[in-house]
């Protein structure tokens, strides 16, 4: 039974949300040394009241903060040197390297993306350690000034691979997989953790690899061309994506839903993971289903519910 023929369906925002015009002129200033840090501050705070009354007024179920404190969805690590004093981590570097993983990126007709020109890429060459909590900065903010359920958005473990590199990489971490433990472990205990101490019972999970490594047969080819052992790393990535939420008893994980991030270089696809402490069934049709079936809690429909 689908979730549409029980008269179940939930709608947030997958994550981000366009940046005002007043926020990435604040931003360029600062960039040029004309704006301190306090004016950005105001600035995103006034960005991140407007983005919750956008959603609240549109009856979303869950809101973000439409990430307008970051400059990627990609908070962990920057993907481009203007973000580094934003990093909420250190150990990484900016080091020349040939395209990789980048060189796949393409445009909405299918041409290769030019975002990504430069000849330096992100890599890990110190063991990681964390530089500014990334919860007080940004979801403390959002759960205490919305009414709606809230939720914070962290990219997948897994997706660090693009993070390790064979030379630059192995004295801090000898294998990529120590790489995303460290990661899993970040987020689980600095994020994940401190979402659920201040009441938070929602943590998306983006993009993790088997979503865009696997599913592309030619994504896959190029992998396994550079030497990665697909089967294996598909098997590696799912297991240690899940020991970001270890910390947390009593989850219940929704399936993976497609989703699509838009950006200056395009429409990017994108799967999540959505963990919460609860289902997002809505509390109306809990209380339907209660009546139904005489349970007291009821997290599901009962048998036959049409």
């Amino acid at each position: 039974m689908s979730n549409l023929s029980a008269g179940i369906a939930r709608s947030d925002v997958v994550g981000s949300l366009l940046r005002p015009a007043y926020l990435r002129d604040v931003r360029q200033r600062a960039r040029e040394g004309a704006a301190g840090r306090d004016e950005v501050r105001a600035a995103e705070d006034r960005a991140v009241r407007e983005a919750i009354v956008l959603q609240e007024s549109a009856g979303l179920d869950v809101i973000t903060d439409g990430e307008l404190r970051r400059n990627s969805w990609v908070v962990t690590i920057p993907l481009r040197e203007v973000a580094i004093p934003d990093a909420p981590l250190s150990g990484f570097e900016f080091l020349p390297a040939d395209p990789g993983w980048w060189s796949l990126w393409k445009e909405p007709d299918g041409s290769r993306a030019q975002a990504w020109t430069s000849p330096t890429r992100p890599f890990i060459t110190r063991p990681l350690a964390v530089v500014r909590d990334l919860v007080a900065a940004e979801y403390a903010f959002l759960k205490a000034n919305a009414r709606a359920r809230t939720k914070l958005t962290i990219p997948s473990p897994s997706w660090h691979r693009i993070f390790w590199h064979p030379e630059y990489s192995r004295a801090a971490y000898p294998t990529a997989e120590n790489f995303l433990h460290a990661v899993a472990a970040y987020l689980r205990e600095h994020v994940v953790a401190k979402v659920v101490a201040l009441g938070g019972d929602y943590v998306q999970m983006d993009a993790p690899n088997y979503a865009q490594w696997h599913v592309d047969p030619d994504n896959r080819a190029a992998f396994e061309s550079w030497g990665h052992d697909m089967a294996a790393e598909l098997v590696a990535d799912a297991e240690i994506d899940n020991t970001a939420f270890a910390c947390c008893s009593n989850t219940t994980r929704h399936a993976p839903a497609t989703s699509v991030r838009s950006g200056t270089s395009g429409r990017e696809p994108k799967s999540c993971w959505a963990w919460s402490r609860r289902s997002a069934v809505s509390s109306r049709t809990r209380r339907r289903w209660k009546r139904a079936s005489g349970r007291r809690h009821a997290t599901s429909p009962p048998t036959g519910w049409r």
